[in-house]
């Protein structure tokens, strides 16, 4: 996603900072919205997450945003999203 949302920030530090805030801030709100308002378990929770992450390095790294890459930011964007969310409903199917 080319370093979307934090893309815009001009100066590297700031963005370095703002980027790690706002992963390590929606890492901590993952869990207690998931425990407490979708009432999951926390096993369910990790492999939710752990199937998230893996399918985000296989779409992102091994295919570096293939087809999404070929296409304008905003499309590209929805389209990696898409391809993330499919690869992880794959890995996380029994």
């Amino acid at each position: 996603m080319r370093g979307w949302p934090v893309n815009t920030v001009n100066r590297r530090p700031h963005r370095l900072l703002a980027g790690n805030a706002l992963v390590i801030g929606l890492g901590a709100l993952t869990n207690p919205v998931l425990r407490n308002l979708a009432h999951w378990q926390p096993d369910a929770i990790s492999a939710a997450c752990g199937c998230i992450i893996r399918a985000t390095l296989i779409v992102a790294m091994l295919f570096e945003g293939w087809p999404a890459a070929r296409l304008p930011p905003a499309p590209g964007r929805v389209l990696t999203l898409a391809l993330t969310a499919l690869v992880a409903l794959a890995l996380d199917a029994p």
